[in-house]
C-alpha cells in the first residue's frame, strides 16, 4: 500500500488524466480533474452536455455534427428516442417525449455484441481482434 491505502500503480494523479487525444474534437472542454474546483467544472461540462438526464431540455447546447442547422440532442435523450422509435424535433421536451420522424431499425442490418468481448475471443491478427486492439488502446 501507499499513501490513503492505495496500492502501487493505482495512483491517478494529473498525468493520467485525459487532457485531449482522440476526444479533442468534440464540443465540450476536456480538462483533467486535479482537484475539488476542477472536478466542479467537469460536473458543470456533464450537466451542460447533457450526459445525464437534463429536466428541462432535450439539447445538449450544441449543434448537430451532421445537421449542423440543427441543435444537437443529448446523449442521455438519443437513447430515449431509439428506445420510444421516435427523433425529438424542436419544441419537444422531456415531459412529451420525442414527437419527430419515426426512427426504423433494420435487425437485418444489425451484429450481435457479446455482453464482455476479449481479444482473446479472436485469432491473432484477425481483423476484428486488430480493431478490438485498436479502440481498447485508443
Amino acid at each position: 500500500m501507499c499513501g490513503k491505502g492505495r496500492k502501487p500503480g493505482l495512483h491517478r494523479g494529473p498525468r493520467r488524466q485525459v487532457a485531449g487525444g482522440p476526444f479533442a474534437h468534440t464540443a465540450g472542454h476536456l480538462s483533467p480533474v486535479t482537484g475539488l474546483e476542477s472536478a466542479l467544472a467537469a460536473l458543470k461540462e456533464i450537466v451542460e452536455q447533457s450526459e445525464g438526464a437534463a429536466r428541462t431540455d432535450v439539447w445538449d447546447g450544441d449543434f448537430d455534427l451532421f445537421h449542423p442547422e440543427t441543435k444537437a440532442v443529448s446523449h442521455y435523450y438519443r437513447f430515449k428516442e431509439l428506445a420510444v422509435g421516435r427523433r425529438y424535433q424542436i419544441g419537444d421536451t422531456p415531459e412529451s417525449g420525442p414527437t419527430g420522424d419515426v426512427v426504423t431499425v433494420d435487425p437485418a442490418r444489425t451484429r450481435p455484441l457479446r455482453p464482455t468481448p476479449r481479444l482473446d475471443d479472436h485469432p491473432e491478427g484477425s481483423a476484428i481482434g486488430v480493431a478490438q486492439e485498436t479502440f481498447n488502446k485508443t
